[in-house]
């Protein structure tokens, strides 16, 4: 007790010299005022400002620089407005939402005409397909009434290229997309002149686009290594050369012009220092001239082309000194503009520049009740990790005290491809009030540094270089004498959750506690239930984490989760996740603190039903806010805000989940048992089927029927056929006949002149593939594996196994080419709202890969049946809805 004292003592004189105790409101609560825009013609200045609660798109008119009074064109009450642009002619304000957080974003439009103080405009849905996500490829300048976007309505996986009459909200299809097209060069005219694709082995590829009839030709014209990139920085209306940031055959990305007809390029700028990758390139839209690169070291910095843009930064520099200066918006006439200006102390306060007068004038501030004399700065420094290697870092240190055995927090950030910036960081400036020091460190593997550092990460999660670099950094701040070893916290959302869980299991001894929000414990389940629409870059993935059906890949993948280690974990962690997650599924949170609780380890668990990759509304944050604060004051002994709203005191009750209560998911690598397979039919079941067949970049249509027939022995018969008056090489008869156990006893298909034929015949299976007047003998060994359908048959099955999102499991399916047994996986890769029928179901979304054939089903949850199915195989895609 008596050496206790001194050091309560000593916290307790701390304390007294911290700022004061400012209100977790300053730092997390809605920005009074965000994303100031102006429309292109002039005439109004728009922002994101809370209305009825909740972030809404408001307006404000501008004539002669004088602002009027501003007014809420949204009324959303649910889901906050956080995304929105204008229309090129200023006729419309779009935004995209989506719902609690599934990131199945939609585009809404509101015309402008019908604005007006006290009456809120509708807001019109153009993409009102259930279960869809919508991409923005371009609003064109110069075609001002149209914009081009992709929608994976017809393959989740990818999104067809669509024009869009803004006025009208008609969409007319330009492209199926049948190559894996991911992006589109799309000039100021409305020209579709290049797209870009991931090839097969993760490599970037851009392809020359010319119309043809009704369709597109492709050509390759640029290809990257698949550790490397490339991207479309503009594309002038006049002359032969693009411009592209690239870092092809270089270690940092750097400005290049590029001739797609001879395949020569030439740099135009690179980091005089040396140091970082290009930031950003800006273009003048009408002259194509360049204007200004920016480069993002510690700080920014900016290389000038245009003496007038020049001319104004400096100007605004030398009004708003200590922090950056930013253009966030600017009208066509180049008569305004808004400033941002930002600091490690200011989140954001804006200005409305007037060009014809230079004037600069002061709209807000994002935050005017914080106060910037109470903050801490936030400083960059660099820190030597073990291999002797120096990573930059941000340190912020509690304002008022000595620097000396400090409570600290490691803050990591999300990606992992991506870094930390300079600026105003609320979780920083929040801790560092509660008396925190905070550690935020681009650990290799970030972005921004060039590609060594980034490819120094490639496969190094958890056991390797990337939470090495996060140790050290800790650990050379402690020998410094600033951390205090016994009060350290690491937190971290999405892959800074995963890094808080790798710390607390593979360095205990670090760490007093861990703060995972939205964080993978395990890299073989997130890899294996990523969204659909990141399927083309899955071998990404593959390559810079690891492939989980790549059995060298799959030890080490566990070696690094920290699920299956949780054995090591001693001191007690909060978890914290949206249920709605489309990238970090709930089973990720839910399976770790599962583990946890069956071991007797302490942890606490927030789940919100209505968020998804982060906590977004009001209540859900400020909840999420004060259980950090709670948890961390607990553990490290930093000052905690006493009161604590009722309404907040609510909602953190309602999040708090039990931990006893959270079930702990089917392991991922289980296999499928014998006979657990039961058809969800009670008597004979027919359905009709329609399908859009795609072949080579041509597309049919086709349609199905499906009929089960209970049999007078027991078992099912199973005939499913497809034909189509536009390829009659489709046309396809399959019969399938089933035990009880859902186990095949026989199979015929006839299709086009051939067939195949199987049977179950004492512990093998034979049969014959005839075709092209030749007889291959099929026969294969079932030594005890159960012959499960190889026809439409198997989805039927699927629904009695036990899905949720997250689950996976192998079935050993026979290979008629190998004449064995093959592993398939299934997959349950979310669960999605279709309109089918034209009804909406809900959906189990459950993906099977097979030798070559990748198939995704729909099945509904109520009942068990599929609704939708698709096949992708040798480049050919089949997608089928039930119709009835």
């Amino acid at each position: 007790m008596q050496k206790i004292r001194p050091l309560l003592l000593l916290w307790g004189l701390m304390q007294a010299q911290l700022p004061p105790l400012l209100d977790r409101e300053l730092f997390f609560g809605d920005p009074e005022i965000a994303s100031l825009q102006l429309s292109p013609n002039g005439r109004w200045l728009s922002f994101l400002k809370p209305y009825n609660g909740t972030l809404n798109v408001w307006l404000q008119p501008l004539q002669e620089g004088q602002l009027g009074e501003a007014f809420p064109i949204t009324a959303s009450s649910k889901q906050p407005i956080t995304q929105y642009f204008w229309s090129q002619d200023g006729e419309y304000l779009l935004y995209v939402q989506d719902r609690d957080g599934d990131e199945n974003y939609h585009l809404y439009r509101i015309r402008i005409s019908q604005a007006a103080p006290g009456q809120i405009p509708p807001a019109t849905d153009l993409t009102p397909r259930e279960g869809i996500r919508v991409v923005s490829y371009a609003f064109p300048k110069f075609k001002p009434g149209v914009a081009y976007i992709g929608l994976n309505d017809r393959d989740p996986t990818l999104h067809d290229l669509y024009e869009l009459n803004l006025a009208t909200g008609e969409l007319k299809r330009l492209y199926q997309n049948t190559e894996g097209i991911l992006g589109w060069g799309i000039d100021e005219e409305g020209r579709i002149r290049f797209a870009a694709k991931t090839g097969p082995e993760g490599e970037t590829i851009l392809l020359q686009v010319q119309r043809k009839g009704q369709g597109f030709t492709f050509k390759k014209v640029y290809e990257t290594a698949w550790d490397e990139s490339a991207s479309i920085a503009h594309l002038p209306r006049k002359g032969k050369e693009i411009y592209l940031i690239t870092n092809k055959g270089v270690d940092k990305t750097r400005l290049v012009a590029f001739d797609p007809a001879s395949g020569q390029e030439r740099e135009i700028h690179r980091d005089p220092e040396n140091r970082v990758d290009l930031g950003a390139a800006v273009f003048d839209d009408r002259t194509d001239k360049l204007r200004l690169v920016s480069y993002t070291d510690d700080k920014k910095r900016r290389y000038f082309f245009d003496p007038k843009l020049e001319r104004w930064f400096r100007h605004w520099e030398e009004r708003l000194p200590g922090g950056e200066v930013g253009l966030s918006s600017l009208t066509d006439d180049e008569r305004y503009a808004i400033v941002a200006y930002t600091s490690d102390r200011e989140p954001a306060q804006y200005f409305l520049w007037d060009a014809q007068k230079e004037a600069l004038r002061e709209i807000g501030r994002s935050h005017p009740t914080l106060p910037a004399e109470h903050l801490a700065e936030r400083r960059p420094i660099q820190l030597r990790v073990r291999d002797g290697a120096s990573i930059p870092a941000y340190l912020t240190l509690p304002k008022g005290v000595t620097p000396k055995n400090l409570p600290a927090v490691l803050l990591v950030h999300g990606g992992p491809w991506y870094r930390d910036y300079w600026g105003y960081d609320p979780f920083a400036q929040f801790l560092a009030n509660r008396g925190y020091a905070v550690l935020q460190v681009n650990f290799r593997g970030s972005t921004g540094y060039g590609k060594a550092f980034l490819n120094a990460g490639n496969r190094q999660w958890g056991t390797g270089t990337m939470q090495h670099d996060l140790t050290d950094a800790v650990q050379q701040l402690v020998q410094e004498g600033t951390f205090d070893p016994r009060r350290i916290a690491i937190m971290g959302g999405s892959y800074g959750g995963y890094a808080t869980l790798a710390g607390v299991t593979f360095t205990p001894e670090l760490y007093a506690c861990g703060v995972s929000i939205v964080g993978p414990s395990s890299i073989l389940t997130l890899i294996r239930s990523v969204p659909p629409y990141w399927k083309p870059l899955i071998k990404i993935f593959y390559n810079r984490v690891g492939n989980p059906d790549d059995p060298a890949d799959q030890e080490r993948l566990k070696a690094q989760s920290p699920l299956y280690h949780v054995d090591r974990i001693r001191v007690p962690l909060l978890i914290v996740q949206g249920a709605n997650d489309p990238r970090v599924k709930k089973q990720e949170s839910d399976q770790i603190v599962a583990a946890l609780h069956a071991k007797g380890y302490p942890v606490r668990y927030l789940l919100a039903p209505d968020e998804g990759h982060g906590f977004q509304k009001y209540e859900n944050r400020m909840a999420m806010i004060v259980a950090i604060e709670q948890f961390l004051g607990e553990r490290l002994g930093g000052r905690v805000q006493a009161e604590v709203p009722e309404k907040i005191a609510r909602r953190l009750q309602e999040l708090t989940v039990d931990p006893a209560t959270v079930k702990p998911p089917t392991p991922e690598s289980a296999a499928v048992p014998t006979a657990t397979l039961r058809l969800p039919l009670q008597k004979p079941y027919r359905s009709r089927w329609l399908y859009q067949v795609s072949i080579r970049g041509k597309q049919f249509t086709a349609k199905g029927t499906e009929e089960w027939t209970l049999l007078p022995q027991g078992g099912w018969q199973f005939v499913e056929s497809i034909e189509s008056s536009d390829l009659p090489a489709l046309r396809t008869a399959d019969t399938t006949v089933l035990n009880a156990q859902g186990q095949m006893e026989r199979y015929h298909r006839l299709q086009q002149g051939a067939e195949i034929t199987l049977q179950r015949k004492d512990n093998k299976v034979e049969g014959s593939l005839r075709a092209m007047g030749q007889n291959l003998p099929i026969e294969a060994a079932l030594e005890g594996t159960p012959l499960y359908p190889i026809s439409g048959a198997l989805r039927y099955y699927l629904a009695s196994l036990p899905l949720q999102v997250g689950y996976s499991a192998k079935i050993p399916l026979l290979s008629l080419q190998q004449q064995k047994f093959t592993e398939a996986r299934i997959t349950v890769e979310g669960e999605e709202k279709i309109l089918v029928a034209g009804q909406e179901k809900l959906c189990w979304r459950v993906g099977i890969q097979a030798e070559g054939v990748q198939q995704t089903i729909w099945i509904e949850q109520s009942t068990g049946l599929p609704w939708r199915n698709q096949t992708v195989v040798s480049g050919a895609s089949f997608l089928g809805d039930r119709i009835e």
